[in-house]
C-alpha cells in the first residue's frame, strides 16, 4: 500500500513538472509574439 501511495506521488510530480515545462513555453511563444508586434489588442 505504501509502495502505491510513493508511485503516485512520483507520478503527480512529474505530471506536474510536465505542466510547469508547458507553461514556459507558452509563456515563451506570448513573449515572442508580443515582441514581433502580432498581436492585435
Amino acid at each position: 500500500m505504501k509502495k502505491q501511495i510513493i508511485l503516485g506521488f512520483r507520478r503527480s510530480s512529474l505530471i506536474l513538472i510536465d505542466m510547469k515545462h508547458l507553461l514556459l513555453q507558452v509563456m515563451n511563444c506570448f513573449a515572442n509574439l508580443q515582441s514581433t508586434g502580432n498581436i492585435s489588442e
